[in-house]
């Protein structure tokens, strides 16, 4: 029971008392959909339907004795001469609409302006949403509770009525809300609350509109943000300037809201043209944190582009902490994430690219003692090397299509760098490795002894995937997949035996029974074996050996196969046995040496892995294991490769 309905309760409890009989007139109809729906326990409620002859009669037939207790609603002003003179002298009667019940009864001081407020329609709206646009409130009542409450009911929020948040929903739908508030008569109580609460100010010709709402928004957070930027030029359309930064406040939560964007991004657009915002801005540092209007990132850019003319290493390293910091910001507004200004993406995955190349060199720099194993740690660590690549790999998102000025002036001194760090590492590491004795590293497994150590020993089922040229960036990009699916997964580098291909990879992962892999020539030709056995050049005599070891029941699927099968079909697939063994080419189908990529290429190669991952942990197998025979290189455009 809220408080209107329970104010009611009350009041008939304590006039009807002794009495047969309560008349409550409510002029104005205000509590029509509320008095109805109260439970007055043992008290009859006769409404008035337009004809008094016919409550008395009613009364006469039902009750002529008056043993019971009846409330008679009319939902109109009394007559005078009342037409019910006898039962109101027999019993009592009330004369309480919405205005007069919160004066007596709620303690609100009224005078002609609320009385006018609350009347008729806008009053019963008010009563028969109380809950929903005052909530519980509590006496005495203001004017300013009032107003806001019917706001409440003519845009269609809570209690918690936020002014700032109606203007939003105002700007976003004009058209319905216009209607609804000249319906319900509140135009003029919408437009002096904007003025008295947030310092708007209308010339006295001219109404409130949706135009300038937005305009007041989004220059007010032009304003704001650049430090005053455009303050003299757009000062028509400004708010007072103490209640300039609650307006800068709305345009951030215009379009972070879902719903409201769409209203935002019309409005931004056309004010925009109207006004030439792009012709009267200018500074990095005054309009990076703007986001009202996609022209700050159009002049952001063109003012970037400018400091880079030349297209020198030199220069890009010069200001590239700037360009982070302006692709970082930017990367994070509407423009970018609505997908209207792409190009942030771009310039953020060069420069950081650019940096990330930048420190690795100069931790190449740092290795002391040349070592192998420190080539390796560096690389694989938590935010290791690697990273360079997946950078690099990332940077090729650069559609063709897009600015010149992209590619020219921020992904070619990136990929250049890149060029440069794989070039020294290729020819320090090389040199490393030319010193040892043996491809053997302190701490590393052998990929010759992956079956060994991971499979073989295992008396659960296992799964093996065996994934062409899933190279270590990838490999962290899948553990993070897979993580994210709440999956519990362990990392293990490996030493890949040499020549890193397919052949001889693929070979060292295969089970063994105790026999060396042995690599020989013959005729030009590699052979690949076991102890002088039939060669392992091909997957069907890979796939041979599988069989006489593991027996001719163990399944070899491709990854293809295992999506289509149902989680039953592949769990029958095992025939009772405890290894499966599924193999995937795709990544290694993309090409081993490749000049130009795009960001999603190889990603979305690993994602039928994580979905069969998924699903082999669905049929039932605890423990799946993931390798692969060898990486690939992705070059940047113009390297040239010494032979």
């Amino acid at each position: 029971m809220n408080l209107i309905e329970k104010v009611i309760h009350d009041v008939v409890r304590s006039e009807i008392q002794d009495k047969p009989i309560l008349i409550w007139y409510d002029d104005g109809s205000t509590l029509i959909d509320v008095l109805p729906k109260v439970d007055f326990a043992n008290i009859r409620l006769l409404p008035f339907a337009g004809s008094y002859l016919a409550i008395r009669a009613k009364i006469e037939r039902q009750d002529p004795e008056f043993k019971q207790k009846w409330l008679i609603y009319v939902p109109e002003k009394a007559l005078a001469p009342s037409w019910l003179r006898d039962c109101e002298l027999f019993g009592t009667r009330v004369d309480l609409n919405l205005e007069r019940l919160l004066v007596e009864h709620v303690g609100l001081r009224s005078n002609a302006e609320i009385k006018k407020l609350v009347a008729a329609s806008r009053g019963r709206a008010l009563a028969a949403n109380w809950e929903n646009a005052m909530g519980k409130i509590n006496p005495p009542l203001t004017k300013e509770q009032i107003e806001k409450g019917l706001l409440a009911v003519a845009f269609g929020v809570g209690p918690t009525f936020d002014l700032g948040r109606a203007i939003l929903e105002y700007v976003s739908d004009p058209d319905t809300y216009s209607t609804e508030l000249a319906r319900m008569g509140l135009n003029d109580v919408f437009t002096q609350m904007i003025q008295r609460e947030l310092g708007f100010s209308l010339p006295a010709d001219k109404q409130l509109s949706a135009e300038n709402l937005a305009a007041a928004i989004l220059f007010s957070e032009l304003v704001e943000h650049s430090g005053g930027l455009g303050k003299q030029e757009f000062q028509a359309l400004l708010p007072y300037a103490n209640r300039r930064s609650l307006w800068a406040d709305l345009a951030d939560q215009w379009w972070q809201h879902t719903r409201l964007r769409a209203g935002f991004l019309k409005w931004s657009h056309e004010l925009e043209k109207k006004y030439n915002v792009k012709g009267k801005l200018a500074g990095i540092d005054c309009l990076i944190n703007v986001t009202s209007f996609q022209a700050v990132d159009e002049i952001l850019l063109d003012e970037l582009c400018v400091r880079l003319c030349d297209g020198n290493v030199k220069t890009f390293a010069e200001q590239a902490s700037t360009i982070e910091k302006v692709a970082t910001m930017r990367g994070k507004a509407v423009w970018a994430e609505t997908g209207k200004f792409t190009a942030w993406k771009s310039v953020d995955s060069a420069v950081r690219l650019f940096s990330k190349s930048e420190a690795a060199l100069e931790d190449l720099k740092r290795i002391s003692n040349g070592l192998v194993k420190e080539y390796l740690d560096s690389y694989y660590a938590d935010e290791g090397w690697w990273e360079v690549d997946e950078l690099y790999r990332g940077l090729g998102a650069i559609e063709k299509t897009q600015d010149d000025r992209i590619q020219n002036l921020f992904v070619r001194p990136a990929a250049a760098i890149y060029g440069k760090w794989l070039r020294e590492v290729g020819v320090k590491f090389s040199d490393a490795v030319s010193k040892l004795s043996a491809w053997e590293v302190e701490g590393m497994l052998g990929q010759a002894d992956f079956w060994e150590t991971f499979v073989a020993g295992s008396e659960e089922p296992v799964a093996v995937l065996m994934v062409d040229a899933l190279r270590f960036d990838l490999c962290r990009s899948l553990w993070k997949r897979l993580s994210s699916q709440g999956l519990e997964v362990n990392l293990s580098p490996m030493l890949a035996f040499l020549p890193s291909i397919t052949e001889i990879g693929m070979a060292a992962l295969m089970p063994r029974a105790g026999r060396s892999l042995h690599i020989d020539v013959e005729e030009g030709k590699l052979r690949i074996s076991l102890d002088g056995s039939p060669p392992l050049n091909d997957k069907s005599a890979r796939e041979k050996l599988v069989m006489d070891l593991l027996g001719p029941e163990t399944p070899i699927l491709e990854l293809k196969k295992v999506t289509e099968l149902s989680e039953q079909e592949l769990r029958s697939q095992l025939y009772g046995g405890r290894r499966m063994i599924i193999t995937y080419r795709e990544v290694d189908r993309a090409g081993t040496f490749l000049p130009d990529v795009r960001i999603d290429l190889f990603e979305a190669l690993i994602e039928p892995v994580v979905e069969t991952v998924c699903k082999l942990h669905q049929t039932g197998f605890e423990r799946i294991l993931i390798t692969t025979d060898h990486g690939f290189i992705l070059l940047p455009t113009d390297f040239e490769v010494d032979v």
